[in-house]
């Protein structure tokens, strides 16, 4: 298993899919924790180090070093998910002679820079679940809009979801479209990471919705959005709202200057500064920016690209020329989707799941062994979690196609 944007947690050896597979072939099993991230320390904090091509020489040399070392030549097959199901599937394409298969849960093969469609999953999900609650919200982030559009109507924003720092009161006050921005990129975010997550019953979603369905208790659509807010909080009704884009991007400014200062010894094993290094990891070769840049739908039109942008020059010295160059760099050494060329692999999505739009879902012209499978209703790599007695039939023969495949490689 590939490690990703994180350390690596106990809970991914517990009774994952993975390790049932490993046991049902009787496999040995490894988890190699992805430079830069937790205990990984490779003497340098130098961040041109940390890329997928880096990580991918990783995983070959671990491999190389087992078979020479321990004398373990038999076959080895890859998994991972989401990012790391994308380090995964890019194994196989550049080790086959290492690598005899790939299970590639949620993989984003295709880095883009403008990722609108993420949104527009999290739409379709919200209006697939309820009506009431899809429409409600739009109705909320259109009052949000229109209410942010002059003084009286930024002080009830203000006062309803308790911005910081405080908007300034004033006729003549004007409000930085960035920070207009980062109002309205935190009230969405419940959407997105609940979605992205929702249990294969969809209870997260029908949580998330529950008070745009209850018009009694909330008949302003803004109270409910509110109360999404505070039951997403462990703050409660003490939650407050970022409101400085400034405030947000010297988080990770401060974490660069750590990374700088800290000495060759004390590396970056911090869990708070994961951030930054995943941020690098996007503004130097992939993009995946969720942007609103696909027209009206239920949150507006208020995030564009430029939010994005503006932070990878403002903390990496990255422009829009060297963020576009990188990902078409990262599209042809990968292949994106069109040019994707291996055997043996199984790319697992879910329909529900916003990363599926920068995944294979499709045969089109691939060799016959690689196994897109989309799987209705789930999200994101629902094949990867324990079997559960709420699984939808789709998902438990998406998992009895991944085993039949390992069976098959082996």
């Amino acid at each position: 298993m590939i490690g990703g944007e994180g350390p690596v947690e106990v809970y991914m050896t517990e009774r994952k899919e993975w390790i049932m597979n490993g046991k049902e072939v009787g496999a040995n099993l490894f988890l190699l924790e992805h430079r830069y991230y937790g205990e990984s320390k490779l003497g340098t904090n130098d961040l041109q180090f940390l890329t997928s091509a880096q990580m991918l020489y990783d995983v070959a040399t671990l491999i190389r070093t087992q078979q020479v070392n321990q004398n373990r030549t038999g076959p080895w097959i890859t998994f991972g998910g989401s990012y790391p199901g994308a380090l995964a599937a890019w194994s196989r394409e550049w080790f086959p002679e290492l690598i005899v298969g790939t299970v590639a849960s949620s993989a984003p093969l295709l880095a883009k820079n403008d990722f609108y469609e993420y949104l527009e999953v999290v739409e379709d999900v919200i209006r697939r679940h309820s009506q009431k609650c899809y429409h409600r919200t739009s109705d909320a982030f259109a009052q949000l809009h229109k209410l942010s559009l002059d003084p009286e109507g930024r002080q009830i924003i203000q006062q309803k979801f308790k911005l910081f720092p405080a908007w300034t009161e004033g006729e003549n006050e004007t409000i930085e479209a960035l920070d207009m921005n980062e109002v309205f990129i935190n009230l969405y975010g419940f959407y997105q990471g609940t979605v992205q997550y929702n249990s294969v019953d969809w209870s997260d979603v029908k949580e998330l919705c529950a008070p745009m369905e209850d018009e009694v208790k909330y008949e302003d659509s803004l109270d409910a959005l509110r109360a999404i807010q505070e039951r997403a909080s462990e703050k409660g009704e003490e939650v407050q709202t970022l409101s400085s884009y400034n405030q947000d991007l010297q988080y990770l400014i401060d974490m660069i200057e750590y990374i700088g200062n800290v000495g060759r010894i004390r590396l970056i094993v911090k869990k708070h500064i994961l951030g930054i290094l995943w941020t690098w990891q996007t503004c130097n070769e992939f993009g995946y920016y969720q942007t609103t840049d696909y027209g009206e739908g239920i949150f507006g039109t208020p995030v564009p690209v430029n939010y994005f942008i503006i932070m990878c020059e403002r903390v990496f010295g990255l422009g829009m020329g060297d963020i576009e160059d990188s990902i078409a760099n990262s599209n042809y050494q990968y292949g994106g989707r069109q040019r994707y060329n291996v055997t043996n692999v199984v790319l697992p999505n879910g329909d529900a799941d916003p990363w599926h739009a920068l995944g294979i879902i499709e045969q089109r012209n691939l060799d016959e062994s690689v196994v897109p499978i989309l799987i209705k209703g789930t999200a994101h790599c629902a094949d990867m979690y324990e079997e559960s007695k709420d699984d939808p039939q789709e998902l438990i023969s998406a998992r009895k196609t991944i085993l039949k495949n390992i069976q098959k490689w082996i």
